[in-house]
């Protein structure tokens, strides 16, 4: 262990290195073109703020594009992972173009992880992000005043001039 380092720091770099050794290391077939690989971020620096910094972020990467599928609170023991159809519907909004991975694969690289997580004592949670609500339709605001009292006042008003004109001559 580097001595520079802090101790939540180090224990997150080792579960980045055991990460990838158990998880990273088999490739995610795609559908279409090359595979995915998945990684778990390492701390950026020697230390992780007392942990504050503890989310690692486990993502699939395939040449210059990379997605977050999720992320590991080492403090916590928990690992919440986006489910299928999240990941492919924000794959399809960031890029306009499905996920190319199978439901299958997808299932493949969850048995591995939760193996992996099993073995750290980490807790794996799949995340599916609920559907976009319908927009609820805007009911169109009238005046306080209903449009019988409104068109009252109104012929009122008139009245009074026409009183007022004709009287005053």
């Amino acid at each position: 262990m580097n001595p520079a380092r802090t101790a939540f720091a180090a224990a997150a770099m080792d579960l980045a290195k055991l990460f990838e050794l158990f998880v990273g290391s088999t490739p995610i077939a795609a559908t279409a073109g090359h595979p995915y690989t998945a990684a778990m971020t390492e701390p950026h620096g020697p230390s992780t703020g007392g942990g504050k910094q503890r989310l690692q972020h486990i993502t699939f990467s395939r040449g210059n594009r990379t997605i977050t599928v999720g992320s590991i609170d080492s403090v916590e023991r928990v690992c919440e992972i986006r489910g299928f159809e999240s990941l492919n519907a924000q794959h399809q909004e960031r890029w306009q173009e499905p996920l190319y991975i199978a439901p299958a694969e997808f299932e493949g690289f969850l048995k591995r992880l939760r193996a992996f997580a099993g073995g750290q004592q980490i807790t794996v949670v799949i995340k599916e992000l609920a559907p976009p609500r319908a927009a609820e339709p805007i009911e169109p605001t009238g005046p306080a005043w209903p449009a019988w009292l409104i068109v009252f006042l109104l012929l009122g008003g008139l009245a009074g001039v026409i009183i007022y004109v004709v009287v005053t001559r």
